[in-house]
């Protein structure tokens, strides 16, 4: 093999040490390291496992436990363990809500000076009278009477009319009382001439003054049966009695501030003749009597008085 002859020449002459390979055994070094690979996956799988079954037997999962439906408890009992406890009361509860302000009861009477409290619940400025003396004070529809203590009495009077309709016609027409137009057109004019053709009823012990207003009435019923044969609607009728309030009640307020003026300026006799005269003219229009206050008729009367001395 000439090749290799020339090899050696060349590299004894150049004085290194050559190193020569040494030929690899087939089964050699490559299966033991694949032994040892195997080895350290084994131990570390061992490991492992006894790190994990350690870890479970330090927490284990809870068991979980049956239950059953609880009946609500009689006579305060309770169930314990599956024993019945004995009776025992339940533990006082702390009432954690503020306790409620007693209200003051308002009684009816004087309650400060110059303030009275109505049975009804009303407060208002009121002068009370002197010693052994009483007033009286229209109010919320009822008429009340105080005496000097600011003790306090009903005394209004019961309803004249017993029929609603009667009560309201009369109302509508003597101005003394609050009704409104609609309350009665709310009738057919069927149930109006029912009520119309029924008698206004009268007692024995009737006042001159209740016994002028039930005559009223029996006059408006007269009047509102021969305006439905005329073929007038009782609508019409009605607004007829309202606009004539209207007209009273102005001719009401002219009287009383004509006598005041002339009282005022010092004018007595023609104040009396004043108020007679103009009394006269409403009656005749059908406007009522002239209501004054108590004062201007006190003055009235004490001028009367004096007159008829002179004479």
């Amino acid at each position: 093999m000439a090749w290799n002859g020339s090899n050696q020449s060349q590299n004894a002459g150049s004085g290194a040490n050559p190193k020569v390979s040494r030929p690899t055994k087939p089964g050699g070094r490559r299966p033991l390291r694949w032994l040892v690979l195997l080895a350290v996956l084994a131990a570390l799988a061992v490991v492992a496992y006894f790190a994990l079954r350690g870890g479970r037997g330090e927490h284990k999962p809870p068991t979980r436990v049956k239950t059953t439906e609880v009946a609500p408890a009689t006579n305060k009992t309770s169930s314990v363990s599956g024993k019945r406890a004995e009776n025992t009361p339940l533990p006082e509860v702390a009432d954690e809500q503020a306790p409620e302000p007693v209200v003051e009861e308002k009684k009816p009477g004087v309650f400060a000076p110059g303030m009275i409290r109505l049975p009804n619940g009303f407060e208002l400025r009121f002068k009370l009278p002197a010693e052994g003396e009483t007033r009286q004070l229209l109010a919320g529809g009822e008429i009340w009477e105080i005496d000097s203590k600011g003790e306090i009495q009903n005394i209004t009077p019961p309803p004249v009319f017993e029929k609603p309709f009667e009560g309201m016609i009369s109302s509508l027409y003597e101005r003394d009382g609050m009704v409104l137009p609609f309350a009665l057109k709310q009738y057919s004019e069927k149930e109006v001439r029912k009520m119309c053709k029924e008698p206004t009823l009268s007692y024995d012990d009737d006042t001159p003054e209740i016994t002028a207003k039930r005559e009223n009435v029996a006059m408006l019923k007269q009047a509102i049966l021969e305006f439905l044969d005329g073929g007038g609607k009782f609508e019409e009728f009605v607004d007829d009695m309202l606009q004539h309030s209207h007209n009273a009640q102005r001719a009401q307020i002219e009287g009383v501030h004509g006598v005041r003026d002339l009282l005022e300026a010092g004018k007595d006799e023609e104040a009396v003749k004043y108020y007679r005269l103009f009394t006269q003219d409403m009656a005749d229009k059908g406007y009522g009597e002239l209501k004054l206050p108590p004062s201007y008729m006190a003055a009235l009367e004490e001028i009367a008085a004096k007159e008829n001395s002179t004479k």
